[in-house]
């Protein structure tokens, strides 16, 4: 194995592969040389939107078994174009086996920064999407860490999911980025979010809802019996 690799080393810097051959390397049996492959690949070039390369990354991404291929793909993602990551970011969002792991999410998360703000709405459907509690956290936690934050999209975004740590990930990354900010206007559909999360079997869920439990400071407080208001967020 050591002598594929510096074989496949050698070849790839004096340029005896062309794309096609490293984009047909992505199947090799060999976690290692499918590794190098994706290195090569986006070391070369910034592969483009709709290319083959692109489309290649993006399938291996979502269903590559290797944690060490993944590995080397969350890490490309700075180093592919801003427009084309989220495709590759989606297929590795969906490995629950990575949920735990101390490198993916967050090289997941360092590739896609930049464009949280830039397509707010397809960010945060990245993050309903995605099984890495730490993406879906920090993804919403971007999203409202701005001047005006888009608190009604984020609350639009949760409200159809019904697993509750995705709820709970994602009004977290919420009040992570609202806490110490002083009160906030609350969306319209505030409300009916928070008689769901405020009753649900998680308490942690429970307690993101308490944090959040106050809406606009002119109008009637929902829980006010038992939700202190130096607590609250929006109120």
């Amino acid at each position: 194995m050591l002598f594929r690799s510096r074989a496949l080393w050698t070849l790839a810097i004096v340029g005896a592969f062309d794309e096609s051959e490293l984009v047909g390397l992505l199947k090799h049996e060999s976690q290692h040389v499918r590794r190098w492959a994706v290195h090569f690949l986006v070391d070369r070039q910034k592969p483009q939107a709709k290319t083959q390369t692109l489309w290649q990354l993006a399938k291996l991404a979502r269903a590559e078994p290797s944690p060490k291929v993944r590995l080397a793909l969350a890490s490309a993602l700075q180093r592919v174009e801003p427009e084309s990551r989220l495709a590759i970011a989606s297929g590795l969002a969906q490995h629950a086996e990575d949920d735990t792991d101390p490198y993916i999410p967050l090289m997941i998360w360092y590739g896609i920064e930049p464009l949280v703000s830039r397509d707010t709405e397809a960010a945060l459907k990245l993050a309903t999407q995605s099984r890495l509690s730490v993406l879906r956290n920090l993804i919403v936690r971007r999203a409202i860490d701005t001047t005006e934050p888009p608190i009604a999209k984020v609350v639009n975004a949760v409200m159809p999911q019904s697993d509750q740590i995705v709820r709970r990930d994602m009004l977290q990354g919420m009040l992570d980025a609202l806490d110490g900010r002083g009160t906030q206007s609350a969306p319209k559909a505030w409300p009916g979010l928070y008689m769901q999360v405020s009753s649900a079997a998680d308490p942690s869920l429970r307690s993101v809802a308490v944090r959040l439990a106050t809406i606009d400071r002119k109008s009637t407080r929902l829980n006010s019996s038992h939700v202190p208001i130096s607590h609250s967020v929006f109120g």
